[in-house]
């Protein structure tokens, strides 16, 4: 047995992990150090938003790319390299002396982030075992709100001690080991995946995967704005903001909750995990719907659903798309996340347009309509994939093609 397959599995589990924490951190600890940043660099809260939204931006636009080349240069090999420019970005920010540096580390955390989730999905279809893989993408997801969670964490036991610096410096520490483990599984693996796809099986089945992008490009519009605006929302119905911030710490547990569990289960059923994200989707929806009724009573059930459901899918329609293109799960998972960062930028931007213009009735309504539109889309794709042979036996051990070196 190949030693990347260490101890069941777990070694790769943990990197992906690791470097899917490494890819988010920066843009999150960012948001939340934004008071003593705008104090101490000097610009408002609209450039704030700027400077999360390039982060997307450029996740967006490269991610396709990446995922690419993760296949080319090697998957441990390209967490390594991600870790590395997420401990760059990390740096660039510690050091930021004006705005414009601090929109360069997110932009360059934005690269860190496109390379380090393709790469990830491809280590785990491969080099975990097949039990645990549905698993072990509910916890690689479950890091995006974990970096949240360490994000606020950094405000009172490190930037209102010793310096919002100091945060990021400790983060680029964190990074920096990342990187090193990364890429000394690297050097002790000796194979990576860099046989290309049969010229027969026509490699990529691109139109599925389009249409998967945009479904994904819909749901993650609908499901940003939680963590954006559910507290806003929640105080304009008359709740206090201490209240407020609960709903959210709460919905946000239950989402972690949730994507291990749908992981879980989907190690133990049998069928396409693209149903359960069409279901989770359509369950989201009906989250949105109670909390544009504008009653508290409907309103906290709503967040529930929408957390719970609407927003757990992201683990499971990365495991399906990998899970269909074993051998080329970068490539695959590259092409349907830049819809999910594009989701990313656009949803919060039109949910607060939305808001300025009209109600948060009417907003909510939009980002319901947004994940049953997904439901149906994804619904679709997994047709159209249903109805094209699958391209290669999903046993990693079939797959391992010869050393990158």
């Amino acid at each position: 047995m190949s030693a990347v397959r260490t101890r069941g599995g777990r070694t790769p589990a943990a990197l992906a992990v690791g470097v899917t924490l490494c890819g988010s951190l920066p843009v999150f600890l960012t948001g939340a150090l934004s008071v003593q940043l705008r104090a101490d660099l000097g610009f408002s809260a609209a450039l704030l938003g700027v400077a999360v939204a390039a982060y997307f931006a450029v996740s967006a636009v490269s991610s396709a790319y990446m995922g690419h080349a993760a296949q080319r240069i090697g998957l441990y090999r390209s967490m390594g390299i991600a870790a590395a420019l997420a401990c760059g970005s990390m740096l660039v920010a510690a050091a930021a002396f004006n705005y414009a540096s601090l929109v360069v580390a997110t932009s360059l955390a934005g690269l860190s982030n496109a390379l380090a989730q393709p790469a990830a999905n491809g280590v785990i279809i491969r080099d975990v075992p097949e039990g645990r893989r549905g698993l072990s993408f509910g916890i690689k997801q479950s890091a995006i709100p974990i970096a949240t969670l360490t994000g606020g964490l950094a405000v009172p036991l490190v930037a209102l001690t010793v310096g919002w610096r100091w945060a990021y410096l400790l983060a680029a520490i964190g990074a920096a080991g990342t990187a090193i483990l990364a890429l000394r599984q690297d050097r002790d693996s000796g194979t990576e995946i860099t046989r290309p796809m049969p010229a027969a099986k026509g490699g990529l089945e691109y139109r599925p995967l389009l249409v998967l992008s945009i479904s994904a490009a819909l749901g993650a519009a609908a499901a940003t704005n939680l963590g954006s605006f559910v507290t806003a929302s929640a105080v304009d119905l008359g709740a206090s903001e201490a209240a407020a911030g609960l709903f959210l710490a709460g919905g946000s547990i239950l989402g972690i909750s949730m994507r291990l569990w749908s992981g879980w289960i989907s190690d133990r059923r049998v069928g396409d995990p693209l149903t359960l994200v069409a279901f989770l989707l359509a369950g989201g929806t009906v989250g949105y719907a109670l909390m544009s009724v504008g009653w508290m009573w409907l309103f906290v059930p709503g967040v529930a659903l929408a957390f719970g459901l609407g927003w757990s899918w992201p683990a499971m329609f990365q495991f399906a798309v990998s899970r269909r293109n074993p051998a080329t799960a970068a490539a695959a998972t590259g092409v349907t996340q830049s819809g999910v960062y594009l989701g990313g930028v656009t949803g919060p931007i039109v949910f607060g347009l939305i808001v300025d213009h009209g109600t948060y009735t009417a907003a909510w309504l939009t980002a319901g309509t947004a994940a049953a539109c997904a439901a149906v889309g994804i619904t679709l794709g997994r047709r159209m994939l249903a109805a094209t042979p699958a391209l290669l036996d999903s046993n990693p051990e079939s797959q391992r093609g010869s050393p990158d070196r």
